[in-house]
């Protein structure tokens, strides 16, 4: 295969990647303006994993949580729109430290529909180095493009 034509199929493959860690890093980033609520951790738990990102081990976070907007009543169990995964257990420890079960935390709802919450607002690394991966990919196509 000759670097022209690899760059023929490299392109589309890494724009698309690239639109999909663009879109999935704004919905992470629109959390960040949704509105805080208490919430009472029902459970929480450390699961490790394989990591999909990185070659350490990684943790994820799983949990169930309710609060209430306007006399309503919401459960959830999203921690982040962000990387489901957290690569390290830091980072684990620190979240779960932070809420153990049966405490009072805080949830970040989404105005517009008050069923979606998460623990964890914003983007975070992983998200970026994503969306950084994608848009080299497509420098390197273009670059093999006009070669």
């Amino acid at each position: 295969m000759t670097p022209h034509n690899f760059g023929l199929i490299a392109l589309p493959f890494c724009s698309v990647w690239a639109i999909w860690a663009l879109n999935k890093a704004r919905k992470a980033m629109a959390t960040r303006r949704w509105t805080k609520v208490p919430c009472t951790v029902a459970s929480l738990e450390i699961v490790p994993q394989s990591s999909r990102i990185s070659d350490k081990e990684a943790f994820s976070v799983r949990t169930e949580y309710s609060y209430r907007v306007n006399e309503t009543s919401y459960t959830s169990d999203t921690v982040t729109n962000s990387h489901a995964e957290f690569l390290s257990k830091e980072e684990v420890q620190a979240l779960t430290a932070r809420l153990p079960q049966g405490s009072v935390g805080v949830a970040y709802y989404n105005p517009k529909r008050p069923q979606q919450a998460v623990l964890v607002p914003g983007a975070d690394l992983a998200a970026a180095k994503e969306l950084l991966m994608a848009l080299g990919g497509i420098c390197l196509a273009v670059f093999l493009l006009t070669r």
